[in-house]
């Protein structure tokens, strides 16, 4: 649930993000600055879990002790009942994974669908303009969003204010426009069809919008005197009322107490911008927690001819030891080695002063068959041998939704049931893949069931 985590990691950096904006820079009477905070915090919060930044540190020198010899089987084959729930469990995790996937995208889907139902309710309005003043487009209306603005666009109802008044509101969202507020809060509605789970995102577009006002009474307080514009953003705010929740900007938006208080307030030093710096600790811990991977390989101090066998379940019970390009018979004495790692085709593990590489065709060849099961094949046949050398067959089969795995003997048959119908191995490989692939149930027999029918294994899938 790769997806689910990256959201979570999502949600952990806004709560963090926003903490830190209402802590310590809500205050600052830098609006700009503290706009561009909230928007860049949003868009961070979607990039640092993306983000891969590998650290590897000095390796480690362990001295080698040798193991006891543990005499570890290969594991152990299931029988049919572990099998089937086994495999009944991993179907039932998996289909609920889906459920939570499609019925969040359900969600995203009906809010998007909201949000562009939304932008059309004010484009349709677009297609005409009452006036045109400095570039900006007024629109004359009497229901609906009045008094507000979108982008260079201004709705305005004439039958509620003067002239006088009228031109303050043009004037107000004016300022709106030559800032590009209607662009945050575009972006705002969509972030919020994908967190809308996130209940900090509602948060970020109130505060976001509380700039904008701030902004905005800056702007025109300039041009006015401060009283003046205060009682009259005021008096118009009453007259206004409530409007319609849209992706306007509306000049009556709440609170106008906050508004008013922050037009007398002294404006912050200019040297206080220098706080914004102490948003690197928090970029760091986002950093340190989400996106750092850490690497630290461990070495193992022993002789090259000292270190032999690895009992590892990808590698087989008895591969070919190629030391120092030296090849050793596997009928050595185990000994216990850690750190190993699988590549394409050979275990690699580390060691002071020489690199040791353990591999034979056989697992070679099972390797390039475990990929191809991934990238291309239905099922695959892989050679194994036992805790006693003996040879078998590991029939591996992996669907969309689930997967399982049977031992055979060498050359077994495989009977396969696909809704009811059957098939020998050679009929089975000429199905259509991708079709197979999107079978939801996958059980296997090995049982004496399956000897009536003269097969090693009967592997069955149903929808």
């Amino acid at each position: 649930m790769e997806w689910l985590t990256y959201l979570l990691k999502v949600t952990a950096c806004t709560v963090l993000f926003l903490g830190f904006y209402l802590l310590v820079l809500r205050k600052l009477t830098f609006f700009k600055i503290n706009r561009f905070y909230l928007l860049a915090a949003l868009l961070l919060s979607f990039v640092i879990p993306v983000l891969q930044i590998s650290i590897t540190q000095e390796t480690i020198a362990i001295p080698s002790v040798q193991a006891k010899e543990t005499g570890n089987p290969m594991p152990q084959v299931l029988n049919l009942q572990q099998h089937r729930a086994l495999t009944e469990v991993s179907a039932t995790v998996i289909q609920w994974q889906d459920v939570l996937w499609y019925g969040y995208l359900f969600i995203v889907v009906v809010l998007t669908s909201f949000a562009l139902s939304k932008l059309y309710h004010i484009v349709k309005y677009l297609d005409r303009a009452d006036k045109i003043w400095n570039g900006l487009k007024i629109i004359y209306k009497t229901d609906g969003f009045t008094n507000c603005s979108f982008f260079n666009y201004i709705f305005i109802n004439r039958s509620d204010f003067s002239d006088e008044e009228e031109q303050i509101i043009v004037a107000h969202e004016a300022g709106h426009a030559s800032q590009y507020h209607s662009f945050d809060k575009i972006l705002l509605l969509f972030l919020k069809a994908i967190l809308w789970f996130n209940p900090v995102v509602y948060l970020f577009e109130k505060a976001l919008e509380e700039q904008h006002e701030y902004e905005v009474d800056e702007y025109v307080a300039n041009q006015l005197p401060v009283q003046a514009y205060a009682n009259m953003l005021l008096n118009m705010a009453v007259k206004a009322g409530k409007q319609e929740k849209l992706l306007v900007n509306s000049f009556a938006k709440n609170p106008i107490k906050a508004r008013i208080k922050m037009l007398f307030n002294h404006k912050s030093n200019k040297m206080k911008k220098i706080i914004y710096l102490t948003i690197v600790p928090v970029l760091a811990v986002l950093l340190w927690s989400f996106s750092f991977k850490y690497e630290i390989p461990v070495q193992v101090t022993a002789k090259a001819d000292k270190l032999l066998l690895v009992e590892d379940a990808n590698i087989g019970k008895n591969p070919i030891e190629v030391i120092n390009g030296k090849e050793y018979a596997s009928s050595m004495s185990p000994k216990s080695v850690k750190s190993s790692g699988l590549s394409k085709d050979k275990v690699t593990l580390s060691a002071v002063p020489n690199k040791i590489e353990y591999a034979n065709q056989q697992e070679i060849e099972n390797v390039r068959k475990q990929k191809g099961l991934l990238d291309d094949d239905i099922f695959v046949r892989q050679a194994k041998k036992d805790n006693n050398g003996k040879s078998y067959e590991l029939i591996r089969i992996k669907l969309t939704t689930c997967s399982g795995s049977v031992d055979i003997p060498v050359g077994g048959k495989i009977l396969f049931i696909v809704d009811s119908k059957k098939y020998n191995e050679d009929e089975f490989k000429k199905l259509d893949v991708e079709k197979i692939r999107k079978y939801k149930s996958l059980s296997i027999n090995n049982g004496e069931e399956v000897m009536k029918e003269h097969y090693d294994a009967v592997i069955r899938l149903n929808n």
